[in-house]
């Protein structure tokens, strides 16, 4: 099955048979994520996915776990500001156990009151975890610079308030609205036959019923805030994190900025790390990512650096851009680039996990199969006046937005990266 079935309730199957290998990976994807959510609920999807290993009609937390290793099966799940994904991989022939899990925890999770208390102490401690890192709390921040009062912007892991308020009423306001068939999809990859994966979803999963269910509204595109975010640290190093406004998934020009970021700042070779690091021994490390969603994208650019050296790194990613935008990148350095991105995807796709989570982001969010050789082809494809027309647009420095987590400062970090050292 290299096309997606849809049954008649609206639930969504894709099947990507890998003969060559013993396993199966097996996802379980719902559009609900952060992004879903508003003030009051804030992490609320981050929590359920919680929340669903606790207990079921059928099993308590131990017997979930212990179930799945007893067959060496890992199980798992997580939370994006988009989705929420439940997922096994293991060993082919324990296919069947496998869906008959995510099964119960798709529809029989219990949410006891005891438990629910038991599990807000974790989630605590995992946003207090973030919140002492001071790179997640950085490009959090930048994120929040970024997108303002979006819903893009909302934290995954939600806040302490939030959390602490979430009731099984609240739970089932948001599952009943999100945990609908017509908005989950089913990814299944590896040692399988499309007509065996096909039955085993109509055994465990239901399949029958309305598809006449309102559509979920997507959010229209948001506007770059240009926003300076701070927060004060007693941190050794100082972490600045830069963001500027790119393409979403599907765009004409979102291949190109894949493959800018990597020419950017994806490796030792990268424009960024040998300037900053290898010419000027400013950083140790430095990076740029190219985060793209269904409407939204953004390029990030993270550094730390001493707090005495801030300034000077700063105004040294300026002008590396600045440069980029008047001369571009060279024919070598994007060829590079398509090698890189070309070796770790077909590395990638090797594994059954990796097909499987493309898989279920392609089909839930933007309602395609997913190809590696569609993909491949998109990145061949990318010419450098695609290129440059990119970089003339991401690199417009007056659409950035600057966070920092560190000692205090009196400099307007943003003021200096657009305006330079005047």
């Amino acid at each position: 099955m290299s096309k997606i079935l849809t049954f008649a309730n609206g639930l969504r199957l894709w099947v990507k048979p890998m003969k060559s290998t013993r396993s199966i990976s097996i996802g379980v994807f719902v559009h609900a994520g952060s992004m879903n959510e508003n003030e009051k609920n804030n992490g609320i999807a981050h929590f359920i996915e919680h929340m669903v290993f606790k207990g079921t009609k059928n099993r308590t937390a131990f017997q979930i776990v212990e179930e799945m290793e007893r067959f060496g099966i890992q199980i798992n799940a997580f939370t994006t500001k988009a989705l929420t994904a439940y997922y096994t991989v293991s060993v082919d022939e324990y296919a069947e156990k496998c869906m008959d899990m995510l099964s119960d925890l798709y529809y029989n999770a219990t949410f006891i009151e005891e438990n629910m208390q038991r599990e807000k102490g974790v989630v605590l401690e995992e946003i207090s975890m973030s919140e002492d890192d001071s790179e997640d709390l950085c490009m959090e921040l930048l994120c929040k610079a970024h997108f303002g009062n979006d819903p893009i912007a909302i934290p995954i892991l939600g806040t302490a308030e939030t959390v602490k308020s979430f009731t099984p009423a609240t739970i089932k306001e948001f599952m009943d609205k999100y945990y609908r068939s017509d908005n989950t999809f089913i990814a299944i990859v590896g040692n399988i036959t499309p007509e065996k994966a096909q039955v085993l979803v109509e055994k465990y999963f239901e399949i029958n019923g309305n598809y006449n269910l309102p559509s979920i509204i997507t959010k229209a595109k948001a506007k770059p805030q240009r926003q300076f975010l701070k927060k004060f640290k007693d941190n050794e190093q100082s972490n600045v994190g830069i963001s500027l406004p790119s393409f979403s998934i599907g765009e004409k020009l979102s291949s190109a900025s894949n493959l800018i970021a990597g020419m950017l700042g994806g490796g030792m070779s990268s424009r960024l790390f040998q300037r900053l690091r290898e010419e000027l021994g400013l950083v140790y490390n430095i990076y740029a990512n190219d985060l793209q969603y269904v409407t939204d994208g953004y390029m990030n650019i993270f550094f730390a650096t001493n707090p005495s050296t801030v300034k000077k790194a700063i105004l040294a990613v300026r002008e590396t851009l600045l440069k980029l935008v008047e001369q571009g990148f060279a024919i070598e350095e994007i060829e590079k680039a398509k090698a890189q991105y070309k070796s770790a995807m077909i590395l990638a796709a090797e594994s059954s996990s990796y097909l499987m989570r493309a898989g279920g982001k392609y089909g839930i969010l933007i309602g395609k199969e997913y190809s590696l050789e569609k993909r491949l082809n998109e990145i061949r494809k990318v010419t450098p006046d695609d290129i440059n027309k990119a970089v003339k647009y991401i690199f417009d420095i007056n659409s950035a937005s600057v966070s920092y987590v560190g000692k205090e400062i009196d400099e307007d970090l943003l003021k200096l990266f657009v305006e330079g050292d005047n």
